[in-house]
């Protein structure tokens, strides 16, 4: 059904709209905040059972040293951690030692304020990096307001054990119920204070607590819980107690929160200035947080970030009405109340505005982060899938030998790779492919002629060549010229003749070989 949201005037602006931020997260009537005190191991494993049984959640008060040092009995921080990680219980604390903080002596209380209060915060923010620790949990009960004040500076929060139902608006006096020292009804106290009682007993008082809790902050303290000597709650007890705190948060009535969460929206809403106006016809809002809280404390933004829950009057016939969380488009179902109708949404304070819309909007339209188009799919945001526009066209690159036609955008393929077209292997190269020059396998063996007396081994193929030539085989020890052994080839002689004289009859002559050069000298005939 379409619809308008419903505009108030004021002295400021036309465009005023009734919206106020609820007392309570989801618009629920009251809290709950378990807190379970010391950090007992065998109390946190069976809490962490029971929480997930029941979905609930809650906070374990730290006692600085005992959980660094890994003491007997409770949480080593190695241990709490692993447990923490179950998202189910977070670490708060409960001072370094444990020490009464109220009428020290005048020489002793600043460092020991230093050593409870501000380094016990200190180490266990060390301890416990990933979480926000906000509250301390008064050991013993009490402290002065030398104490109190002190502690004031570094939490936004302090539990003590005074019993009473926690307003849901708390003030900043250090009065029991404030802010420095908020209410606790301590289950504990039914068992080792007000005597021994049954099961059912106890019982009937955690659940008169609860139900006296109904429309304001109830933050139950407890030591130990467990079926050993020593425990404040049995198991049977904390069963009941947190199945009836299940069914209250199922129908509504309470939103269960760990003791941090609960102190950020309190702080928040009590800080917050909420703006909300008629756009056309929607409704934007907007939430901004302050610096600093009543009582002077920082609001890191990054710290005070819990979402608060925000009631908006609409139009007496509106059923529904949108809104973005990011580019998803979310929708709530309207109420009435009275003779009015709302809508429940959810604001961070100094987050982005609010947009409220009376209709549905365009998908096309919205603050979507787009990846590019591909060929196979077209453009998609990145958080919630709408997708724009086509696909692209594929872009394929030609076949190769090893690869069929392959697109450039998307690697889709079509058809088959060419294959190699190889060469025969040589003595100096392998197979290779005449289209890529791919090799395959190794060169041929080379086919050696044998050495000959002037030539090295030479390959057929190729014509490398290895060694050395054999040499003639002949007689080099005469001046005569001698025929090789092997190639029949005249080889000449590499030694000089040894000559004698021409005679008239005889030429030049060799007297080792006998080789004769020239002619003889013929007679000279005296013909006187």
């Amino acid at each position: 059904m379409l619809c308008q949201l419903t505009v108030f005037a004021s002295a400021a602006s036309t465009d005023t709209v009734n919206a106020q931020i609820d007392l309570v997260y989801g618009g629920a009537n009251g809290i709950v905040s378990m807190t379970f005190d010391d950090g007992y191991y065998e109390t946190a494993v069976l809490l962490n059972e029971l929480f997930a049984k029941y979905n609930l959640k809650g906070s374990l008060m730290i006692i600085g040293d005992k959980t660094n040092r890994g003491e007997r009995g409770h949480l080593s921080a190695s241990a709490a951690n692993a447990i923490f990680d179950d998202g189910r219980l977070e670490p708060q604390s409960h001072s370094m030692n444990h020490i009464r903080l109220s009428d020290l002596p005048s020489s002793t209380a600043s460092a020991t304020y230093n050593t409870e209060i501000a380094q016990a915060k200190t180490l266990i923010e060390s301890m416990f990096p990933e979480y926000d620790i906000l509250s301390f949990a008064i050991p013993h009960g009490t402290m002065d307001n030398a104490a109190t004040d002190y502690a004031k500076q570094y939490y936004y929060a302090m539990r003590t054990n005074a019993a009473g139902v926690q307003t849901l608006d708390p003030g900043f006096t250090n009065s029991y119920g404030s802010w420095a020292a908020m209410y606790a009804p301590a289950t504990y106290r039914l068992r080792n204070m007000y005597g021994s009682f049954t099961d059912d007993e106890q019982w009937a008082l955690v659940k008169s607590d609860i139900d006296n809790a109904a429309n304001g902050w109830y933050i139950p303290l407890t030591h130990r819980v467990g079926d050993v000597d020593g425990t404040d709650m049995s198991y049977a007890v904390a069963d009941k107690m947190f199945a009836y705190i299940a069914s209250l948060r199922d129908e509504g009535k309470v939103w269960v929160a760990t003791y941090s969460e609960a102190i950020k929206y309190v702080r928040e809403r009590q800080n917050t200035t909420l703006t909300a106006k008629k756009v056309g016809g929607n409704i934007s809002l907007t939430a901004t947080l302050a610096d600093k809280t009543q009582d002077g404390l920082s609001l890191d933004e990054s710290v005070f970030n819990q979402p608060l829950t925000v009631k908006v009057e609409v139009d007496a016939n509106c059923s529904k009405v949108y809104y973005l969380d990011g580019c998803v488009q979310k929708s709530v179902d309207t109420f009435t109340e009275g003779s009015k109708r709302y809508a429940r949404v959810e604001i961070v304070p100094n987050g982005e505005e609010l947009m409220l819309y009376t209709e549905e909007q365009n998908a096309e339209t919205l603050p979507h982060d787009y990846t590019d188009p591909t060929c196979n799919t077209p453009a998609t945001c990145k958080v919630c899938g709408f997708t724009t526009g086509t696909t692209l066209t594929h872009d394929f690159a030609d076949a190769t030998c090893e690869e069929p036609k392959t697109c450039t955008l998307c690697q889709a393929t079509e058809g088959d790779a060419l294959g190699h077209d190889y060469t025969d292997a040589t003595c100096t190269a392998p197979k290779t492919c005449t289209t890529c020059g791919k090799t395959y396998g190794s060169t041929a063996r080379h086919d050696y002629a044998s050495a000959t007396c002037t030539e090295p081994k030479t390959c057929r193929i190729c014509g490398t060549q290895t060694g050395s030539p054999l040499g003639h085989n002949n007689d080099n020890s005469t001046c005569a010229d001698t025929k090789c052994t092997r190639c029949n080839e005249m080889i000449p002689s590499t030694k000089s003749h040894s000559f004698t004289s021409a005679t008239c009859t005889e030429p030049k002559t060799c007297t080792s070989c006998g080789t004769t050069e020239g002619n003889a000298l013929g007679h000279a005939v005296n013909t006187a």
